[in-house]
């Protein structure tokens, strides 16, 4: 499982920082919650993201604790996947012609591998 997960982080930044950035030209943009540029629609989603966050984490870690360790670490990939479709899509519709939304995109779908990976390796499949 170790080996494919070093393989998708090789994957991801040959992506974003080889073909991404130096080949397409395409600059990625690290906003803070908060940043004045952002969308309060934006922000309110994240906000609303982290406070579901922080109430699943804490009802699988102290209500749930027989589940396995992948279905509790879920909502991390949950959180970081619906942040970085959150942020793609304010990044599109703010200025579609730079697609520094491509690398929100890209980091999205690298959750949902990440993820896929870690399920299926703890349930004995690699």
């Amino acid at each position: 499982m170790l080996i494919y997960l070093l393989v998708v982080i090789l994957i991801y930044l040959f992506i974003s920082e080889i073909y991404m950035k130096r080949k397409l030209g395409i600059k990625s943009q690290n906003r803070w919650i908060f940043h004045e540029e952002r969308y309060k629609v934006s922000i309110a989603i994240d906000v609303l993201l982290l406070i579901i966050f922080i109430f699943l984490t804490f009802e699988f870690l102290l209500e749930r604790p027989h589940y396995s360790t992948i279905v509790k670490l879920s909502p991390s990939f949950i959180m970081m996947f619906l942040t970085s479709i959150n942020r793609g899509i304010e990044e599109y519709l703010q200025d579609r012609s730079s697609k520094t939304y491509y690398h929100d995109w890209l980091a999205a779908f690298m959750m949902v591998l990440t993820f896929g990976i870690m399920y299926f390796g703890e349930e004995g499949y690699f």
